[in-house]
């Protein structure tokens, strides 16, 4: 394996094999806390892997890891067919007690309302908003899905993934998502104590590296990390979860 990165001061490093980019400690592969070796066919995700151990070091065990979304990928989503995944992530959602904070705003402000609704969804579309989140977690890779699920629990919300790959996909040029980026932050920050405006930005964005690998059609048909979604249906499943 020949060196492509190496993290100054350190043993990690990044090694290229078979075309994928394997995660190193000095001469030893990495592996995921369920034992798999923890390999990327992105030279970019694997920069994200180096720069978070410099920023977190290697006890990762909490969703604001790149390194741990990749973990859930390779240690479960991998070996789960899609049903599984889905039902484990849409149950998260149905079994919920708020459901999602997103949907409803607790507020009768009009101005409060009116920038809910522009950055979450208006009263009408929540009606329908849990079967298009599913039918969207439906289209979704399993790396895209271990990152949905990754930002839903940092955030308590599915909407959020879901509106913020919804932006991704029909921004039309970098500063419109730039804009559409800080707008969902900075109602988070505002609505859902705990939060900051730093913070949150970095955890949307590790959701845009993350996802965006696949929204390349041809990117998505990847041995490992590109398996797309088979012809499973998310309404099925909905109504098996609601009873």
């Amino acid at each position: 394996m020949s060196t492509v990165r190496k993290l100054e001061g350190t043993n990690f490093q990044i090694k290229l094999e078979d075309n994928r980019y394997v995660l190193c400690d000095g001469e030893n592969t990495m592996t995921s806390p369920g034992g798999t070796p923890i390999t990327t066919g992105y030279p970019e995700l694997a920069d994200a892997f180096l720069d978070d151990i410099a920023k977190n070091g290697t006890t990762l065990e909490n969703n604001d890891s790149i390194l741990c979304w990749h973990h859930t990928l390779l240690d479960k989503f991998i070996s789960m067919n899609m049903r599984q995944i889905l039902l484990t992530i849409i149950g998260s959602l149905m079994n919920s007690p708020e459901r999602d904070w997103t949907f409803k705003c607790p507020y009768n402000d009009e101005a409060v309302v009116a920038e809910w609704e522009e950055t979450f969804g208006t009263k009408d579309e929540m009606e329908d908003r849990l079967q298009i989140v599913a039918d969207w977690l439906n289209s979704c890779t399993r790396m895209q899905l271990a990152g949905a699920y990754a930002v839903s629990k940092l955030f308590d919300s599915f909407n959020i993934p879901y509106i913020t790959a919804f932006a991704m996909e029909h921004a039309e040029t970098p500063e419109e998502l730039e804009d559409s980026l800080n707008r969902i932050a900075g109602m988070i920050v505002k609505y859902r104590p705990g939060n900051d405006m730093d913070g949150t930005l970095r955890r949307l964005n590790m959701f845009r590296l993350y996802y965006g690998f696949h929204m390349d059609d041809i990117k998505r048909t990847d041995p490992i990390e590109g398996d797309g979604a088979d012809e499973e249906t998310a309404q099925g499943l909905i109504d098996e979860l609601l009873g």
